[in-house]
């Protein structure tokens, strides 16, 4: 491989064709009118990418790469390629019209440049590189998008206009430069295995990633006129060491040694310890970069997660993040607090900028105060740029935010993978990947483990064998056998009873009576989880109107309620010393923490039951664990099981409903996941439903815009209608003691005082969301995008509290959106771009309820089969 490095090969390059100081511009500062020359625009860039690939250690991954692909008598050329496109990504801007354009003159014609900086360097690098046409071909195409989205790449010839020639020759000879006409270099197409493409895929999106990340640095630098570099966050040895400290100051995490196991803390030691030492072994003896870790709900998986990400660490050198992954955003919100307590305990870290990401907690508003500053200017849009760009040491997002860096090629997701590579990826509950696209993320991981050197961890009490669903993957787990910690009988919470015989909510109301007579005669807190909306609320209605459980507090928890009323109702839930009775639907499962004694669960998928199951008995009470089951029933309305109306299209569906109740019960009581997944995992790869071969081949012609658009983490079958609860008060008891210290502290801003006493968003003992509405409105009217980025981002969180989502049902040319809007229950706010509710929106939904759709029902005189 080439001992010469990219800080090298400079040296060799031809950096002279921009005329030095000219008049050529490459930007204006918007603050004073400063114009930036272009040569050193130019210069800037290259040096922020020399600067990113040091600090993220790019240049192995790259060389690394390059001579798998082309072979490594190639790399040399590759390089000064790539060097060359970086520092001339911008040369189309010695047009005319855009420098008419950006000192305020009118232009006459085309006045854009990236498409003119592709083809100069096309014209560049053939006379300089008349033997590497393939690899000009693939890097100037980065450049042609560097200010858009990359696109599919073509092997059509130019069709250029003759304005456009003209411009491309203009150019030409402001730098003379001879114009020459460039045959597009389509062999690369033919010269690669193909199980190459994905390495291209990934290679190609690494360069895109680092050219747009240095254009938008040094665009910052000079913007905002900072005395230094922009910060690069990476791990070093002594912040890890710190870490490993931290981590061991927590009470449960000393001195870890394996000893009888009598507790469930026992056990969620022995596990640790075990993984700990098989991750030692597998680092040291083998190649393996990808782990899988199975632990029991109520294991703590995240304590083990977070030791085996320091134990990476320490044993391979060179990594510069921790990346944590969840399903959905309230489990972010969770984990963040346990994660940053645990790495970074304030007695070794002062503030955490830099050190981890905190989008989505409250304490992120109070990383940089108003007058907090570096080079005198303001932290906050540095802090929302390192969220965006994943530029933390440790980062903890959203599974649709990480799959996306991969697949997705606009807004943020065009910055990130210069930054994904070289790190520690911990995912967890990876099965709740769409069945569509499993194979095809699975492929993703096992291809950015190898091209860009990434360790995952992949943790969840179901996980599903990678090896059953990719052919070629040898994914080892760190629990050597997970069934003797599934089955302990410290886990066995309790027992998964099916009762399909049990079809009607009256059903499930005489078996809640027989449990509390024959099993608990005290304090029993029931689970209801069913299906739809609509039947939880009938549920709830039909329950709280019964006398047999007047002592009974009976919550309704359902997707309807806004986020901050379900907060609340967990803080009760869990505070509550009463007997209580929950009707939820599926939004229960993703990692609310509440532990009840007896669940009743409608028929679902296998993962679902396992997940409403870990929240029966949940803190492992030996005494209750003989008493607690969770009865498994069918509930039919209109003459059909409402299982079959949500999940019947869904492979899981159809493996689970195969099982007869006694294979059903055995599997889901002795934990023998591994079969259903290796019968889902023969499913998904059938010819009729695998679309896992038609992307790979999208991937192999290089067409990012069909992979950007076939290609969805969440598949989304039913449009969604966003509202905004407009409420002129909300008492302060239907809010979560969480959300009313976050709304306090955003609208207690200086920034937001003059607003707040026009528009008072905190009135008494609540809040006014109509007025949080128009002060979020006078904000985004009144500032510059740019400038008061983090001001907007403030707001828009308030706001996005008390934004709901419903499912729009259509028929024929019925929607249940227009008939919301056509009766006066919603308006749209054009200008915004925003849905919210009326006064009279009140007949049909309460903040404190939810939605009531039997009204909805009702009301719309059967014009569409609502299905919430």
């Amino acid at each position: 491989m080439s001992s010469r490095t990219f800080s090298k090969l400079i040296n060799d390059l031809d950096l002279s064709l921009i005329p030095p100081h000219s008049f050529y511009s490459g930007h204006v500062r918007k603050i004073d009118g400063k114009r930036e020359y272009l040569e050193d625009h130019s210069r800037l860039a290259l040096d922020y990418f020399l600067y990113l690939v040091e600090r993220n250690s790019l240049e192995d991954i790259i060389d690394s790469s390059v001579s798998y692909l082309f072979g490594e008598e190639a790399l040399s050329d590759f390089k000064k390629i790539l060097l060359l496109s970086i520092y001339y990504h911008d040369i189309g801007k010695i047009n005319g019209n855009f420098q008419k354009k950006i000192t305020g003159e009118h232009p006459l014609g085309d006045s854009t440049h990236s498409y003119y900086s592709k083809r100069i360097l096309e014209i560049l690098l053939s006379r300089e590189f008349p033997h590497r046409c393939d690899i000009i071909y693939l890097i100037t195409e980065t450049v042609n998008r560097h200010h858009t989205r990359l696109k599919n790449y073509t092997t059509k010839q130019y069709d250029e206009a003759k304005k456009q020639r003209n411009i491309i020759k203009k150019i030409c000879n402001d730098i003379s430069c001879e114009f020459k006409e460039v045959k597009i270099e389509t062999d690369v197409f033919e010269k690669l295995g193909d199980d190459d493409w994905t390495r291209l895929f990934l290679l190609l999106k690494l360069i895109y990633s680092l050219l747009v990340l240095s254009d938008a640095y040094s665009t910052f630098e000079f913007e905002q006129g900072l005395s230094q570099r922009y910060s690069i966050n990476v791990l070093d040895e002594e912040t890890v060491k710190k870490m490993q400290k931290s981590f061991e100051m927590v009470s449960y995490n000393q001195k870890l040694r394996k000893g009888a196991v009598k507790t469930i803390n026992d056990i969620r030691r022995e596990m640790l310890i075990e993984a700990d030492e098989r991750i030692e072994y597998l680092l040291e003896k083998t190649e393996h970069r990808i782990f899988m870790l199975p632990v029991p709900t109520g294991g703590g998986k995240t304590n083990i997660s977070m030791k085996l990400a320091l134990k990476i660490l320490q044993k391979k050198n060179g990594l510069k993040r921790i990346f944590y992954v969840f399903p959905y955003i309230n489990i972010v919100e969770q984990n963040y607090q346990v994660i940053e307590k645990t790495l970074f305990n304030s007695e070794l870290f002062g503030n955490t900028i830099g050190l981890i990401s905190d989008i989505y907690s409250k304490s992120y508003w109070d990383k940089a105060s108003n007058d907090e500053e570096e080079n005198g200017r303001s932290l906050h849009q540095m802090l929302i740029m390192d969220d965006n760009f994943l530029n933390n040491r440790v980062n903890i997002i959203t599974t649709v935010n990480f799959f996306n860096s991969f697949i997705k090629t606009g807004g943020n997701n065009r910055y990130k993978l210069a930054n994904l590579a070289n790190s520690t990826v911990i995912i967890d509950e990876v099965q709740t990947l769409s069945d569509k696209n499993i194979r095809l993320f699975y492929d993703f991981i096992q291809e950015a483990s190898k091209a860009l050197n990434i360790y995952f961890i992949l943790m969840s009490a179901t996980l599903p064998n990678m090896n059953y669903f990719l052919d070629n993957m040898d994914v080892p787990s760190l629990i050597k056998n997970p069934q003797n910690y599934l089955n302990h009988p410290i886990f066995k919470r309790n027992q998964i009873v099916i009762k399909k015989e049990i079809e009607t909510l009256e059903g499930i109301k005489e078996l809640i009576h027989r449990e509390l007579k024959e099993s608990f005669d005290r304090d029993l807190k029931v689970l209801i989880t069913l299906n739809t909306v609509a039947t939880s609320r009938l549920m709830f209605e039909q329950i709280s109107r019964t006398d047999e459980f007047k002592d009974f507090e009976i919550y309704l928890l359902n997707s309807t309620l806004s986020s901050p009323r379900r907060r609340k109702i967990i803080e009760e839930i869990r505070s509550s010393k009463k007997k209580e009775i929950i009707i939820s639907t599926q939004s229960i499962e993703a990692g609310v923490d509440i532990d009840c004694d007896i669940g009743i669960r409608d028929f679902t998928i296998i993962d679902s039951i396992e997940q409403i199951a870990g929240r029966i008995n949940r803190e492992a009470n030996m005494d209750k664990s003989e008493k607690s089951k969770l009865y498994l029933v069918h509930i039919k309305r209109s003459d059909r099981y409402e299982s079959e109306m949500i999940y019947g299209g869904s492979s899981r569906y159809k493996i689970t409903n195969q099982f007869n109740s006694y294979e059903l019960e055995s599997i889901l009581n002795e934990k023998r996941f591994d079969e259903y997944y290796y019968n889902l995992a023969e499913e998904v790869k059938k010819p009729a439903k695998d679309i896992y071969d038609y992307i790979k081949r999208e991937i192999m012609d290089l067409h990012y815009k069909e992979v950007n658009n076939s290609v969805d983490v969440i598949e989304e079958k039913i449009k969604k209608i966003d509202i905004f609860l407009c409420y002129e008060f909300i008492p302060k008891n239907e809010i979560s003691e969480y959300d009313m210290e976050k709304i306090r502290n955003i609208f207690e801003d200086e920034q937001l005082k003059s607003l707040c006493l026009k528009y008072p968003v905190l009135i008494g003992n609540g809040v006014n969301t109509r007025n949080l509405f128009q002060v979020w409105k006078e904000v985004f009217s009144s500032t510059e995008k740019f400038e008061a980025i983090f001001l907007r981002r403030k707001v828009t969180s308030a706001l996005n509290q008390f934004i709901i989502s419903i499912n729009n049902i259509s028929k024929k040319d019925v929607d249940l959106e227009n008939y919301l809007k056509k009766n006066g229950y919603l308006i749209k706010d054009e200008h915004f771009d925003i849905t919210y509710s009326t006064s009279k929106s009140s007949e049909i939904y309460s903040f404190r309820n939810g939605l009531d759709v039997e009204r909805v029902r009702e009301a719309l005189s059967k014009e569409i089969g609502v299905i919430l």
